[in-house]
């Protein structure tokens, strides 16, 4: 190890320029995977549908709206980057593709410049780090599908390493630049709203190198932190409030969520994050929880040795010190926002791979300049080198999967833009229907989004977001009934679309009489 320093070190100059060389090749790497993954375009949701529709409405100086409706149940800022975008390629998908081809870029460049800094600037560590994230495949899928994660992870990012540069050495421009990174997170995703409190008590408290006379001056930078970071947010509020009457579409509904099953919910997804293989299956709630308790108490009692007795030895105020303790304490801050978010405000949001993807890359950085820390500090290399063989084992037992994984990815598309929903019969038919016809449907999204025609969404059994059981639903069911029998609409309900909150195919056929036109591999259509 002594050895690899040295030669890593020799010549700082010559080091600095190879490092960015470095970070931009990895950077190269990761943009040009992206752009071979997606020849069809970027994979395409429900969720992505609002975006991009919101992006055209934006081209076409509609403002940010939705059949003439104002969006406020989505924050614009990944809509306005797709509209940008446009210039790269009319077509939104194909824009889209390259817009997080960039973002992808970026990401994994982020991280390969924190890791290299925090890990002693060892090309060895970095490229290790890169070829993790290569080849991690739930990133992957998120950055190559048309939502507002990819973006949403370069601002946090950002603002992570200049908040983390500015707490080492205070300076205007990293004032400015960490609270604008900030302040575009809540406009990105609205949970990006409860990072600001940490950081604007990270930004009062916790700057280091003042002088005695210019403790004053930290009033003054946290209120122009504060103000900056709050302004994107601010706007975006009026202007919902003002064309909407709704500040961002949701409501504060109280349903308690158990914690045992959000952490049980937490650990599996980030497991999935790190390897393919489910090594959590089988594994009890009860034993699940019992085990991260006792994992996580024993983490804490080997920091608070470590730094009781290493205190002589670290450097508090390093970058490297510093940008691992913040990637740790904002992931954490998510966390909680997503607990929050899922018992007051949106009952419905997942813990899946892309609602965990924005702090993946922080805990990354976090586990990398930690281990770095730890190994340095105990003067035992053989720490470090431990990891690193661990790392390289798990990154050889999921190769294989992500390899496979992301060819089928380039064969045959994602979601929306798949070949499954690009010739699927059910689609072929709609598009084959004339003007006038009136659909109801389990997935009016992928309906709009592929044959441009409009349909309604089945009648709703509850709310998705608040869980309060629809008063009118039978009301609703019956008048979607009458419809098709009196004026010749039609139902179609796609087989892989199985929504639970709306009328099921039983509920349907029991509740209307209503005939099968049409069976496809698919989808059924029922008329009178």
């Amino acid at each position: 190890l002594e050895k690899l320093n040295l030669f890593m070190h020799r010549k700082e100059k010559n080091t600095n320029l190879s490092s960015l060389l470095f970070i931009g090749l990895m950077g190269i790497i990761a943009f040009s995977l992206m752009v071979w993954i997606t020849p069809l375009g970027a994979g395409v949701t429900p969720d992505s549908t609002t975006y991009l529709r919101g992006a055209q409405s934006l081209i076409d100086g509609k403002g940010f709206s939705l059949d003439n409706q104002p969006i406020t149940h989505y924050p614009p800022m990944y809509s306005f980057f797709l509209a940008a975008s446009s210039l790269l390629d009319k077509d939104l998908v194909q824009a889209a593709r390259f817009l997080n081809a960039i973002l992808f870029a970026v990401n994994v460049g982020l991280v390969a410049a924190v890791v290299y800094c925090a890990a002693g600037q060892n090309f060895l560590v970095t490229l290790l780090a890169v070829v993790f994230l290569l080849t991690t495949t739930p990133l992957i899928e998120i950055h190559i599908t048309a939502l507002a994660e990819p973006l949403f992870i370069a601002f946090f990012l950002a603002g992570i390493i200049l908040l983390s540069l500015y707490v080492v050495k205070p300076t205007p421009f990293l004032l400015i630049a960490s609270s604008l990174c900030f302040g575009l997170l809540p406009v990105t995703r609205y949970i990006g709203a409860f990072f600001l409190p940490l950081a604007w008590v990270i930004v009062f408290f916790f700057s280091y190198k003042r002088a005695i006379r210019q403790q004053s001056n930290r009033f003054r930078d946290a209120l122009i932190w504060f103000l900056l970071s709050l302004a994107p947010l601010g706007l975006l509020i009026v202007r919902n409030t003002i064309v909407a009457g709704s500040s961002t579409g949701r409501s504060l509904v109280i349903h308690p969520l158990s914690v045992s099953i959000f952490v049980d919910d937490v650990l599996r997804t980030m497991v999935g994050f790190v390897t393919p293989v489910p090594i959590l299956r089988g594994v009890g709630l009860a034993t699940l929880n019992m085990l991260f308790v006792i994992l996580v108490t024993l983490l804490i009692v080997f920091f608070v040795v470590f730094i009781k007795r290493y205190t002589p030895s670290l450097d508090w105020r390093s970058f490297e010190f510093v940008v691992g303790v913040f990637c740790l304490a904002f992931s954490i801050n998510y966390l909680l926002g997503l607990f929050f978010s899922k018992t007051f405000v949106d009952a419905a949001t997942p813990v899946d791979i892309r609602i965990m993807s924005p702090i993946f890359l922080p805990l990354v950085i976090w586990v990398f300049s930690t281990t770095w820390l730890v190994s340095g500090t105990l003067n035992k290399p053989v720490v470090m080198w431990g990891f690193l063989f661990l790392l390289v084992l798990v990154m050889i037992s999921k190769t294989p999967k992500s390899i496979h994984a992301l060819v089928g990815f380039q064969k045959n598309g994602l979601y929306y833009t798949s070949r499954q929903w690009q010739e699927s019969e059910t689609i072929k038919f709609i598009k084959s229907l004339p003007e006038g016809v009136r659909i109801y449907s389990n997935a009016p999204d992928p309906i709009g989004f592929l044959t441009e025609k409009q349909s309604q969404i089945l009648p709703y059994k509850e709310n998705i977001t608040t869980r309060i059981k629809n008063p009118r639903y039978d009301d609703e069911v019956q008048a979607m009934c009458e419809d098709v029998r009196e004026n010749r609409a039609i139902v179609v309900y796609f087989k892989g679309m199985e929504r639970s909150y709306l009328t099921t195919r039983k509920d349907l056929e029991a509740a209307c009489p209503v005939s099968v036109l049409r069976r496809f591999p698919d989808g059924i259509i029922y008329a009178r």
